[in-house]
């Protein structure tokens, strides 16, 4: 992955052999699960319902997890573990840092479309990082919040769609005759 911002999450996930399905959960509850069973490939199934900045950083919170939990007894620290991997992936500390400054809402939703993520990730990261105060980051989502932008942050990034498995399906469909009753038996 090159430095900096990461264009198409989903493709590079899937370029290591992870399998992403995207679908409704109907329930805006739960942004996605994954399992890995050896030896199958691990898969991600993500909630749709969700902004691509949300998709991405759930894809990569995901991937933490299939990359550091694999086999692994569920242990309190799990989640913020999976949260941290997914924001030193999305934001680098070398590639951002320089970048986050000013914090301040404006500044913040001008980058929001270069790296992919949401307002509220890079608040949080700017905290992590220690170019904010947690006074200052309390103050952030204050603002945040009056705003209306907790729920609904301006610019919307669209989902970045999976194509792995449709590829498989087709290769199944088209060069084996499989049928989708076939497919369904293998599976």
């Amino acid at each position: 992955i090159p430095p900096g911002p990461i264009r198409n999450l989903v493709a590079y996930v899937e370029a290591a052999g992870c399998v992403i399905l995207l679908t409704s959960f109907e329930t805006d509850k739960m942004d996605a699960v994954s399992q890995w069973k050896s030896p199958s490939p691990p898969v991600i199934i993500m909630n749709d319902q969700f902004p691509g900045e949300r998709q991405r950083f759930s894809l990569a919170h995901e991937l933490g997890h299939l990359v550091m939990h694999k086999d692994e007894i569920p242990y309190e620290a799990m989640e913020a573990e999976a949260d941290m991997f997914a924001s030193a992936l999305l934001m680098p500390a070398d590639r951002i840092k320089r970048e986050l400054e000013p914090v301040n809402l404006d500044h913040l939703v001008q980058i929001k479309p270069s790296w992919k993520v949401s307002v509220q990730a890079l608040i949080r990261r700017a905290r992590d990082l220690h170019v904010i105060t947690d006074r200052k980051y309390t103050s952030l989502f204050q603002m945040l919040s009056k705003a209306g932008y907790r729920i609904d942050e301006p610019f919307p990034l669209p989902l970045e769609e999976p194509t792995l498995l449709k590829k498989l399906l087709d290769f199944f469909y088209t060069e084996l005759d499989y049928t989708p009753h076939d497919v369904a038996k293998i599976l």
